[in-house]
């Protein structure tokens, strides 16, 4: 199952790093606004043996027709 992971800060890792060990996941897509945020996921991604896409706009993960599923990890005032 091809992943695309939106808002990569401590939860957001938390949530890559652990679909990470899952069979069968890839995650294919990162995405956050903030760039040393994004690096971080990048390098986990990477040391995991992964190559997923980077994005800062989540539109574009939301687009991409070969994500099956979407981890959304956004703090409290983004929720509504």
């Amino acid at each position: 199952m091809n992943v695309g992971f939106i808002g990569l800060g401590a939860m957001g890792s938390g949530n890559l790093g652990y679909a990470m060990k899952v069979e069968n996941v890839q995650p294919v897509a990162l995405c956050d606004v903030y760039q040393p945020t994004l690096e971080r996921a990048e390098a986990a991604a990477r040391k995991g043996g992964f190559q997923p896409k980077s994005y800062r706009d989540f539109r574009e993960v939301l687009a991409d027709k070969s994500i099956d599923a979407v981890c959304i990890s956004t703090p409290d005032h983004w929720h509504a």
